[in-house]
């Protein structure tokens, strides 16, 4: 420091001396002037906070959420929380700049698409299909998007599958780019892939059920296991074999301790009884992969 920056050097001596009581200050520190508040920033910001932490259209009217702005802000004015019906349209209007983002940018690209779905129905009965793009960008590099979540109308057969996929493909205008489908190993993704096979052929887009769906590993390697696990999970004749329902009853022993909180309490008083660390139990589900090994567990 001396013999290349003598003049920080002894900006640094002097500062030392100056503040030796209250710790030492090597260098002054650039004060940040304060952020202009804007309303379209503060909506900005507004509308991310609803959407990354899933937060209802209703949080802008709760009185506490209120108290919080008006707390933070000082009354500023332009911070004044808008209602839930416009906090909605602000909403809507960012899904669909961002949807518009994705249009554009699958439009500038020269190389095909692949997909991947799946489809199931959520805790409150709502059939849902969704698709996921991926695609090698122009300077090679591999891209991947969430483009659609649908709700399916109807049951989950293949040709109510077929018509929700080519909707979203025609939509982003990118019909005539499709590679290959990934899906799992069920008949109604075989449906699905032989509509959408006649579909390419009246736009003459080279798609072929038997040679463009690619069938998921994991569902197969899922599937195999299942079938292994089966002697394990049914009785035989012989109510001896030691294989003999072995995983039925220790999934309904689950099940029945975590059926009600009484039971789950008597369960971690026995536990903590005989020096056993309680544990919360896990059901397996055969659709949830390793679930029969985290249960065993």
């Amino acid at each position: 420091m001396k013999l290349k920056h003598p003049a920080l050097r002894s900006e640094i001596d002097k500062a030392a001396i100056q503040s030796a009581s209250g710790g030492i200050k090597f260098l002054p520190q650039e004060k940040k002037l304060p952020q202009t508040v804007t309303k379209e920033g503060f909506k900005e910001k507004l509308v991310k906070f609803i959407i990354s932490t899933d937060q209802p259209f209703s949080i802008v009217e709760d009185e506490a959420f209120k108290q919080l702005i008006e707390y933070c802000s000082r009354d500023n004015p332009i911070t004044k929380l808008p209602g839930q019906t416009t906090t909605r349209d602000d909403i809507l209007k960012k899904f669909e700049d961002e949807r518009n983002k994705i249009k554009i940018e699958l439009s500038e690209n020269t190389s095909m698409f692949s997909f991947i779905i799946d489809c199931w129905t959520s805790s409150n009965q709502n059939p849902f299909l969704g698709i996921v793009i991926t695609w090698v960008d122009n300077e090679w590099n591999l891209q991947t998007r969430v483009l659609d979540l649908n709700i399916l109308k109807g049951s989950h057969t293949g040709t109510n599958l077929a018509e929700s996929f080519i909707s979203t493909i025609e939509d982003f205008g990118i019909q005539k780019k499709l590679l290959a489908i990934t899906g799992d190993n069920a008949k109604n993704i075989d449906t699905m892939c032989k509509e959408i096979e006649t579909y390419a052929k009246a736009s003459s887009t080279p798609f072929r059920s038997n040679a463009h769906r690619i069938r998921c590993f994991a569902h197969i390697l899922n599937l195999a296991t299942q079938a292994i696990l089966k002697p394990f999970d049914e009785p035989d004749d012989d109510e001896t074999t030691m294989p003999s329902k072995a995983l039925s009853k220790l999934s309904k022993i689950v099940s029945s301790i975590r059926s009600s909180p009484q039971r789950r309490e008597i369960f971690h008083a026995q536990c903590s009884s005989t020096g056993i660390t309680p544990k919360c139990l896990i059901l397996d589900v055969r659709t949830r992969w390793n679930s029969t090994l985290s249960m065993i567990e």
